[in-house]
């Protein structure tokens, strides 16, 4: 496995699937992707995205813009929900007991390195911009396909620095109601805020700009992790 990995560059590793199994073509190795394992995944997304709802205050500093808040619920979703972990994240509600089968940051040949930001190269970290161009593949615009841990991407070229913006959707709470979160993304005299709002709320009653609606030319639609799940190319979106 390791004649996969190319020497490492300002902390990237560089892995080429010509020499790795890459059955669904995404540029993930098979050996990193969790294609069974999707609802634990999502059930830990849950479980993290909701105690981010309830206690915004206690992840401002770590979440900071909307691309932190996608990558930091994706990792912790990863991570072996040990003592520790409970202890340190202090979890509100729990909806999985269940970890995966391959815990960060001991991931087959790319460790923490779980975010792909070119052909062949991963890194810790991605933008929003690399995380829709090599992490996440398309699934649908209309709001009721998606599933928990799926992320809304909106594009909005006009008047912002960061065009893209991302959300992440929960799924159900316990109060039977669907939840999105998302950061608002820092301004000139702003450092932002994490949000939440209802699933229909932000299909129905939104500013128009901000719908996840097929109406709103903004809203590119409901993107789902490559590393999670089995994808193999589509053509159109």
């Amino acid at each position: 496995m390791n004649k996969w990995i190319l020497p490492l560059f300002l902390g990237t590793i560089f892995i080429t699937t010509l020499l790795a199994n890459d059955m669904d073509n995404d540029g993930f190795p098979d050996v990193v992707e969790y294609w069974n394992e999707a609802e634990i995944f999502r059930e830990w997304v849950r479980t993290i995205g909701y105690t981010i709802a309830l206690q915004p205050e206690r992840f401002e500093e770590t979440i900071t813009d909307c691309a932190a808040l996608v990558r930091f619920t994706f990792v912790e979703a990863l991570k072996k929900h040990d003592l520790g972990w409970f202890e340190r994240f202090n979890p509100l509600v729990t909806f999985s007991e269940k970890d995966l089968s391959r815990c960060y940051p001991d991931i087959n040949i790319i460790g923490v390195n779980v975010f792909r930001t070119g052909e062949d190269s991963f890194h810790t970290f991605a933008d929003s911009l690399h995380l829709l161009q090599y992490n996440l593949f398309f699934v649908s615009r209309n709001l009721k396909d998606a599933l928990p841990g799926d992320v809304l991407v909106y594009f909005h070229p006009a008047g912002h620095t960061m065009p893209y913006h991302t959300m992440v959707y929960l799924g159900e709470y316990i109060d039977g109601e669907s939840y999105v979160i998302y950061h608002t993304g820092p301004s000139e005299n702003d450092k932002g805020s994490i949000k939440v709002v209802k699933a229909d709320t932000l299909l129905y009653r939104a500013p128009q700009q901000w719908r996840a609606s097929e109406l709103n030319p903004y809203f590119l639609g409901i993107f789902r992790w490559s590393m999670i799940y089995f994808n193999p190319p589509v053509s159109e979106r």
